[in-house]
């Protein structure tokens, strides 16, 4: 489901209690649901942990800065 609220999207993962923003901010939810493959594939790169991580979105009404693989 499209999230169509104002926000700065990302994508994140989560791997039991940790999480993290991976990339972004996008401007948009569409934008970092289209970016949640590529952004996967390039964490599991760096990290061959990666794989097993649960991979989705997250908004914030702030700007959190970039995330941990936005060059």
């Amino acid at each position: 489901m499209i999230d169509r609220r104002p926000g700065y999207y990302y994508v994140s993962c989560q791997d039991g209690g940790r999480r993290a923003l991976v990339a972004g901010p996008y401007p948009d939810h569409d934008t970092a649901l289209a970016e949640v493959d590529l952004v996967k594939a390039e964490a599991e790169r760096v990290d061959p942990r990666a794989i097993w991580y649960a991979w989705g979105t997250a908004r914030s009404l702030v700007n959190l800065g970039p995330g941990a693989l936005t060059k």
